[in-house]
């Protein structure tokens, strides 16, 4: 199955205009030297396939090139997933690699 490569935020200004781009995001702060984060990719990048566009997004930050959003939402490990609705941030980042269904049980929570 063809998974396109989710689209990468350089700074805030791409930050602002993805965390709105459908009814739920999820960013995640993401970096190229972290072995569970290269592990993660792949299992968000299905998720998404998952869903229509206009329900979800995934973007990925690299924390190393966006250290003022990454200190922003208090990134002290990575991966780390946020999650938005309709804008706003939800709950709780999900630091370290979880399983599939934890980062869908939550999307579809959201979706509700």
């Amino acid at each position: 199955m063809y998974m396109p490569e989710p689209a990468k935020i350089h700074g805030a200004q791409e930050f602002d205009k993805a965390k709105g781009s459908a009814k739920v995001v999820l960013i995640d702060f993401t970096a190229t030297w972290c072995g569970p984060c290269r592990m993660l990719g792949p299992i968000l990048e299905q998720l998404a396939t998952e869903y229509k566009p206009e329900d979800m997004k995934l973007f990925k930050l690299d924390v190393d090139e966006n250290n003022d959003l990454s200190n922003k939402f208090h990134i002290s490990a990575v991966p780390a997933v946020a999650f938005f609705k309709n804008g706003q941030q939800q709950g709780q980042l999900l630091v370290g690699l979880r399983k599939k269904d934890d980062y869908k049980k939550m999307i579809d929570a959201f979706l509700k």
